[in-house]
């Protein structure tokens, strides 16, 4: 009689702890992001080296410091990095937006008030944040599509030379 005994290690039905870094804003609001969530960031990314955070001393230290995003904006920042976490970082090419389709959950996360997405253009850029900046700014090109530059003006609060004399701006003549 043949007898096989076959050895495995335990199998653990537990998901491995996450790791969740302490992000503040410049207006003093605190983000949680997820280690996978993070790396979508390469400024938070090389923070994270540079300032010597580790599994170990992630509980005592004191929040990342992001002095260029306030706490509203961040928390999307968050939010977009989380839903991507496990994305691929996009290649570093502006020409990308030409050809580029944005996904429907980003197209209904982008529909926010202007203002609120000119500034998570601009924190996606300060963070480097190459796909949220990618979908952000295609969808300010999908916006101006079409416009007069009067609709232009409007959307983008851009004042004619008229209304900046009138607001006692200098207007140069060639």
């Amino acid at each position: 009689i043949d007898i096989l005994i076959t050895m495995s290690a335990p199998v653990s039905d537990a998901p491995a702890a996450q790791i969740f870094y302490k992000i503040i804003s410049n207006d003093g609001v605190v983000t949680k992001m997820s280690e996978k969530a993070v790396q979508q960031s390469k400024t938070l990314s090389n923070l994270i080296e540079n300032l010597g955070y580790t599994i170990e001393n992630i509980e005592t230290r004191d929040p990342i410091p992001v002095t260029n995003v306030n706490g509203k904006t961040m928390e999307k920042v968050a939010e977009w990095c989380e839903k991507h976490n496990a994305d691929a970082i996009p290649e570093d090419n502006m020409n990308v937006l030409k050809t580029l389709t944005i996904p429907e959950w980003d197209q209904k996360f982008l529909k926010i008030e202007d203002e609120a997405l000119f500034d998570l253009i601009l924190a996606s850029n300060f963070l480097d944040i190459k796909g949220l900046m990618y979908y952000g700014c295609k969808t300010v090109s999908n916006m101006a599509k079409g416009k007069t530059t009067a609709e232009l003006r409007e959307i983008f609060g851009i004042n004619t030379d008229e209304q900046d004399a009138a607001e006692g701006g200098a207007v140069e003549v060639a």
